[in-house]
């Protein structure tokens, strides 16, 4: 059937269009359609989750700034900021260590162990740090001592720290000042007792042995504090006071009392004179006694057998005795470091003759030894295509040696041989 009503051409519909425009009221817009209302409720949606997004940060920030936030218990944070929280924690405490601020790193690691029982290296850290703390508290006391003066404290206390204390430049450090502390401590008790202030002096000098009971200077210096007579003052006049007096005092251990004693025979008699430069030197030589040479040692022990003659050895020969294998072995170790071979060799040799079994000298004789075979073994491989070299190998083969060894033997016949050649 047929649609009753013609359709109109395109133009028509275009033209009925622009009149329905022309008779339009101005300022009416035509409805919104479907489309627009769904981008205005997508643009108003968005628009509000950036102004609930920005506020609530810039909120946060305020409280946090204001110092209104509450601390979040570590059990409701995300696992990420849980274990952000624990590395933290560890990083303090490591920062603490590097800066020997043990009670603090201490405390973080307690506070991790607290937390998290079972973190990784937490028992590591946490051994070390317990076994710190008591050495850091030692070295403080120790230093708090040293500033105030009291050296018997002092040592004390920096013996109390463990050898396997991870505190070594401090601990170094304290025990170069305390040497230095008691030089100075000991002028000072010296300048007292000259001036008469007996008192002060003798409790400064108590104080130094106290720390150092085998100090030299100290023990004389307590000596003559005990006498109460310096050594360039005499005793009151006594017509008996001659040479042997003053042995007697000297073969005692008292060398103070034999200074003063031949000062005044001195003018009297002539072995007084010359007795009173023995001792004088000795003196010096005595007061220095770790710090001496083998030269030096010999002259002292010489010394001590001329003035103490037939009634010897006295008592400074004992100290001094006792006192040689340390001696020796400080020089023949020096000795090897500067690489003079023979010397180290012959001070080893003396440190074994004053103690057969100390073990330091054994070893660096026995390491001497392994090099001089080294020397040798590569002299001997050289001897003919380069003699003069293998004659400075096979020298230094034979300084590292003691003579009845058969390195050195060995070495001096190759010697023997080359030179003829």
């Amino acid at each position: 059937m047929e649609n009753p009503r013609p359709r109109r051409p395109l133009e028509s519909l275009d033209r009925l269009e622009s009149e329905i425009e022309a008779v339009r009221p101005v300022g009416v817009r035509p409805p919104l359609s479907g489309v627009r209302w769904l981008k205005l409720f997508l643009g108003l949606l968005a628009g509000t989750f950036v102004v609930w997004f920005v506020g609530g940060e810039l909120w946060r920030e305020y409280r946090r700034y204001r110092g209104l936030h509450d601390p979040v218990p570590v059990d409701t944070l995300y696992e990420g900021e849980r274990k952000r929280h624990l590395a933290m924690l560890l990083q303090q405490a490591k920062d603490h260590i590097r800066a020997n601020r043990w009670p603090e790193a201490r405390a973080q690691l307690l506070q991790l162990q607290t937390e998290a029982p079972d973190h990784p290296n937490l028992a590591d850290y946490l051994a070390h740090v317990q076994k710190e703390v008591p050495n850091h508290e030692h070295l403080k006391a120790a230093q708090a001592a040293l500033t105030e003066k009291k050296l018997a404290v002092a040592k004390s206390e920096l013996d109390k720290v463990s050898a396997d204390t991870l505190m070594h430049e401090q601990v170094n450090e304290l025990k170069r000042d305390l040497p230095r502390a008691v030089d100075s401590r000991l002028r000072e008790a010296s300048a007292l007792f000259e001036t008469g202030k007996i008192s002060l002096a003798s409790a400064m000098v108590a104080d130094v042995l106290a720390a150092f009971p085998e100090h030299q200077e100290a023990q004389l210096l307590a000596s003559r504090l005990r006498h109460g007579w310096t050594i360039e003052e005499a005793p009151p006049p006594d017509s008996t006071v001659n040479w042997k007096r003053a042995v007697g005092a000297f073969m005692e251990g008292d060398l103070s009392r034999a200074l003063v004693l031949a000062k005044a025979c001195a003018p009297k008699m002539a072995q007084c004179k010359s007795g009173l430069k023995d001792l004088q030197e000795f003196n010096r030589l005595y007061s220095k006694l770790d710090h001496l040479d083998a030269q030096e040692l010999a002259r002292l022990l010489a010394l001590e057998k001329q003035i103490s003659g037939p009634g010897g050895p006295s008592v400074f020969a004992r100290r001094v005795n006792s006192s040689l294998p340390r001696i020796f072995y400080k020089n023949a170790v020096a000795a090897r470091a500067a690489g003079q071979w023979q010397r180290a060799v012959e001070l080893s040799r003396r440190t074994l003759d004053a103690n057969p079994t100390h073990v330091g000298a054994s070893g660096l004789l026995n390491g001497l030894k392994t090099q001089a075979r080294e020397r040798f073994l590569v002299a001997y491989a050289i001897k003919d295509a380069k003699p003069k070299q293998a004659l400075l190998e096979f020298r230094q083969a034979m300084a590292m040696t003691l003579p009845d060894d058969e390195i050195h033997q060995k070495a001096q016949a190759w010697i023997e041989k080359l030179q003829k050649k």
